[in-house]
């Protein structure tokens, strides 16, 4: 159900006034929160989900003020959008994965979790490249600029899927130093 409600909206967003897009959008995230909260018990912390809904509004933002069609420093604003929204979703993916680990409902090691990341993180987004594709053919949609825009998309969420797994690493290391320190001096 999630799958066909994602593939909808990955369709229809670009579409949706600014106030709906915020609206669908916050609803999909709930629907995340369910799912997570039935089936695993947890919630996203706070600064995951305010990193989805942030990508969401800036999506929603550029669609509205036609901001695809704009530079923004040294890139396109398209380029911009997809390398963070797959940042967020490497980071939110890291972490569920990272949860999962911790809290025994897989047993994978490390290396294999980042593999996974990558390559569903990845999966995604040519999976929302198709369905630019779509829109084009089959709903009238404009956008698609030229021949380059698939491959240098994809090449922009694979930057931000790479950060994203980074910056999470980095995140880890340091809880898992801080949490020594905290051990030897026994503050936990």
């Amino acid at each position: 159900m999630m799958l066909l409600i994602g593939l909808s909206l990955a369709i229809l967003f670009p579409y949706f006034p600014i106030a709906g897009a915020i609206i669908s959008g916050s609803l999909f995230l709930l629907l995340v929160y369910l799912v997570l909260k039935k089936e695993f018990r947890t919630t996203m912390p706070f600064s995951i989900n305010c990193l989805l809904f942030f990508g969401i509004f800036a999506d929603s933002v550029g669609n509205t003020f036609n901001l695809y069609e704009k530079k923004l420093g040294p890139l396109w604003y398209d380029s911009w959008m997809h390398l963070f929204i797959s940042f967020c979703l490497s980071f939110c993916l890291s972490w569920l994965f990272s949860f999962l680990r911790t809290q025994k409902k897989i047993d994978i090691g490390r290396s294999l979790i980042w593999i996974l990341v990558f390559s569903l993180t990845f999966s995604l987004t040519a999976f929302y490249e198709v369905t630019e594709l779509w829109d084009e053919l089959y709903f009238g949609g404009e956008r698609i600029f030229g021949s380059h825009d698939t491959p240098k998309d994809l090449q922009w969420d694979m930057v931000g899927i790479i950060l994203g797994m980074l910056i999470y690493s980095a995140i880890l290391k340091v809880g898992q130093k801080r949490k020594v320190i905290d051990n030897k001096i026994g503050l936990e």
